[in-house]
C-alpha cells in the first residue's frame, strides 16, 4: 500500500525514517504529522476529583506511573525489576497481555512486591490523566514505538518523564518540551 500510495503519513522523524529503511519508500512521498492527545492532560482538576480518584483506585501517595499495554515490547518488568530496592510504588496502567504478564507476575510474586506494584485498567480518561497528575515521575522504558503518546501526556500533565534515548522517543518528548 505504502508503494502504490501517492502520500504516506508518518507520525514521527523516526517513523517516515523506519518506512524509508524497511519499506524502501521515496521519503519525498512521506510527510510527517505528529500525534496529540486529548484534553483531559491539559487541564487541571478539581482537589476533590483528585482526591476521588486517588481513593477509588487506592494510590499511594508518591508514585512512580506506567501506561500502555502490558507486553514485552513495552519493557515494564525491567521497570519492576528496577524499583525492587526503592521505596517507591510502582502504578502500571494497561491491558495485560496473556503471554507476557505472568512473567511479571512471577516476578511479583518470588520477589515479595505485591504491595508494591499496583495494576489498574479500563479507567475513564478523566481518571487516566488524574493519575499521571498525582504521580510523581511517569516512566516509559519501552523498546519500540512509534510515538509514544503516554510521553506526551505525562508532558502536557507537567510530571518528569523517564524514558530511553533512541527510537521516536528523544523525539517525542523533546517536541512537546518546546510547546509545553
Amino acid at each position: 500500500a505504502a508503494k502504490k500510495a501517492d502520500l504516506v503519513v508518518a507520525i514521527s522523524q523516526q517513523t517516515k525514517k523506519d518506512i524509508i529503511d524497511f519499506l524502501k519508500i521515496d521519503s519525498k512521498k512521506i510527510k510527517v504529522i505528529y500525534q496529540g492527545c486529548q484534553d483531559d492532560f491539559k487541564k487541571d482538576f478539581e482537589e476533590s476529583f483528585l482526591k476521588t480518584v486517588k481513593d477509588k483506585y487506592n494510590l499511594p501517595e508518591k508514585f512512580l506511573l506506567n501506561v500502555g499495554t502490558i507486553e514485552e515490547r513495552k519493557n515494564v518488568l525491567s521497570v519492576i525489576k528496577a524499583i525492587k530496592e526503592l521505596d517507591i510504588p510502582l502504578v502500571i496502567i494497561g491491558k495485560k497481555n496473556k503471554d507476557y504478564y505472568p512473567k511479571i507476575e512471577k516476578y511479583i510474586n518470588d520477589n515479595s512486591m505485591q504491595n508494591k506494584v499496583y495494576f489498574l485498567k479500563n479507567l475513564t480518561p478523566e481518571e487516566l490523566a488524574v493519575c499521571y497528575k498525582l504521580s510523581s515521575i511517569f516512566i516509559y522504558p519501552s523498546i519500540f514505538e512509534g510515538f509514544g503518546i503516554p510521553i506526551i501526556e505525562a508532558l502536557y500533565s507537567k510530571i518528569p518523564v523517564i524514558t530511553t534515548n533512541y527510537g521516536c522517543f528523544p523525539e517525542a518528548g523533546g517536541l512537546y518540551l518546546k510547546y509545553i
